[in-house]
């Protein structure tokens, strides 16, 4: 079976959808309003082999849902979200502005996927080397790759220039 690198894959969608996005920022006050799309992804790992621990009889597996936002080609936004909540629902502090520069955002942005990949792995059998686990990640459990909404967020202030998310509404 072919194996796809995630990350390379939703850096791809995610340019493309947003040259569909108007660009320009709508300013009011220290608000930052863009244009921008929504991505969702889900992953699991999970150890199949005959030296697996079992809890009550099931496999050792761990599933994760990540919500990601993406406006103006430099902010990221990432959320881990159960399965259940519409992604407009989730309160503006679980947000996390991953990147916010255009020449890295691609990378940093989405450095996140590394991280919960080995996170996971150890979380399923820290005794193994991950590849040895079964790994899945997908786009194409919702009905659309993406969907357009507008992002409002605001700069946290500090050195580090990241950005609050406020408000993510889909647009119809």
């Amino acid at each position: 079976m072919f194996k796809t690198e995630i990350k390379g894959l939703i850096s791809t969608i995610a340019r493309a959808g947003l040259k569909t996005c108007n660009s320009k920022p709508m300013l009011d006050g220290a608000k930052i309003t863009r244009e921008g799309i929504m991505m969702e992804f889900r992953c699991s790992v999970a150890d199949y082999s005959e030296n697996r621990v079992r809890v009550n009889n099931r496999v050792n597996g761990v599933r994760r849902h990540y919500i990601m936002l993406f406006c103006g080609n430099v902010n990221v936004f990432v959320t881990q979200s159960d399965f259940k909540t519409h992604f407009t629902k989730i309160p503006p502090k679980q947000w996390k502005n991953t990147s916010n520069h255009d020449s890295c955002w691609a990378s940093d942005g989405l450095a996140f996927i590394n991280r919960a990949y080995f996170d996971m792995c150890n979380e399923v059998n820290p005794d193994v080397a991950p590849i040895t686990l079964e790994s899945n990640a997908d786009l194409g459990f919702i009905s659309t790759i993406y969907k357009k909404v507008l992002i409002t967020y605001k700069w946290k202030g500090g050195n580090d220039f990241t950005n609050e998310l406020i408000e993510v509404e889909e647009v119809h």
